[in-house]
Formats: C-alpha cells, sequence, structure tokens
C-alpha cells in the first residue's frame, strides 16, 4: 500500500511540474496558477474512543490549472458555455488540526496533492461556476499526548476521491475563486478563497 501511495505521489509530482511547463508553448490565458487560503475541518474518532469529533485548521496552498477544451481552451471545440480542465493543488497547514478529549491531547497536520478533472460553465466574461473530481493524497503527522503517559507520535497517508464546487469572477490579470472542496471516504471538508494568474 506504502508502494502505490509513493508513485502517486510521484506521478502527481509529474503531472504538476508538466503544469508549470505548460506555459512555454501555449495559448493565451489558458494556464493558471495562484495561491490560496482557506478553512480545512475534519470529522475523525475523539481521542480515547467514543463519538465523533469535528476540528478545524487553516491552510495555505497553490492551484495551477491548464484549460484543455472548450471556451477559453488550448482546443476551442465547441462546448458552448463549457470548458473543461485540469488542474493540481497542493495545500500546507497554517495552524494545527488539534483535539482535546478527557485529557488526551491530540494535535497533527495534513498536507494534502490532488490533481482533479474540471468543468467550467461560463455565465459570461466575468462570472463563472466548477464541478470538479479528482484523486486527492492526505498525509498526516501528529502525535498524541496523555497525562501521566509517553506522548505517541504517529504517520498515515492516504488517497481518497476528492470533489467540490467552485464560483468566481474574472478580472484583467487573473480569477477570484471560491472552492468548497470535500472528500468521499476522509471526511474532510474545506473552504478557500484564492486569486489565479492567467498566462
Amino acid at each position: 500500500m506504502e508502494m502505490l501511495q509513493e508513485k502517486i505521489s510521484q506521478h502527481f509530482a509529474i503531472l504538476m511540474f508538466g503544469l508549470l511547463c505548460i506555459p512555454a508553448a501555449h495559448a493565451e490565458d489558458t494556464f493558471y496558477l495562484g495561491p490560496k487560503v482557506g478553512i480545512m475541518a475534519q470529522d475523525v474518532a475523539c481521542p480515547g474512543g467514543g463519538n465523533s469529533c469535528t476540528t478545524q485548521a487553516i491552510f495555505g496552498g497553490i492551484t495551477a490549472g491548464y484549460s484543455l477544451l472548450g471556451e477559453h481552451g488550448q482546443f476551442p471545440v465547441d462546448m458552448g458555455s463549457l470548458t473543461l480542465a485540469l488542474e493540481g493543488e497542493i495545500t500546507r497547514p497554517i495552524t494545527d488540526l488539534s483535539l482535546n478529549y478527557y485529557g488526551t491531547q491530540q494535535t497533527w497536520k495534513t498536507n494534502t496533492q490532488a490533481l482533479y478533472a474540471v468543468f467550467r460553465y461560463n455565465f459570461n466574461d466575468r462570472y463563472f461556476a466548477m464541478v470538479r473530481a479528482g484523486n486527492v493524497n492526505y498525509k498526516t503527522t501528529g502525535e498524541i499526548t496523555q497525562s501521566g503517559q509517553p506522548t505517541q507520535t504517529f504517520k498515515t497517508s492516504t488517497s481518497d476521491t476528492g470533489y467540490g464546487l467552485s464560483g468566481g469572477k474574472n478580472f484583467k490579470s487573473g480569477t477570484l475563486r471560491l472552492d468548497l472542496s470535500n472528500g468521499s471516504k476522509s471526511k474532510v471538508t474545506s473552504i478557500a478563497i484564492g486569486y489565479l494568474f492567467r498566462f
């Protein structure tokens, strides 16, 4: 399983590198890249067992994308107001996810790598909505502390199907976008705002 996850990470790195190299030979405004910041919420088993607990953290990240087909795409196939794009995303925590449950303290950081297929509907030249779905890899490191007990550390890496909705507004230099994302099995939900520069 670890070997498979390593291969997924390697393939993701290659795809992200490819996205970053695209501007050298692309049609104008088909490539986009920019930062994002948001809040991540995760439902987990409470430390010590029992009920489900929810915790939140602030994260930052980078999104890179390439519009392939349709309006504003590299290949202007007639798809009406739709555009098909390929999008990669990396996020890192700014604050820790943390739980304190009956004397058991658990803190952890979650890094994500994601690759999505994106369908964008352009209402007009300024406003749009998006649906995206793909694979998300979660890498988590953390520790569990109990009174009178040695601190335990843990590390996990899981892959999940991710999906989300987005909406935004186009400006002359780029796009202001609001993203809502979710993992189907990981119970991780995030909301973020970002600005993507078009090239």
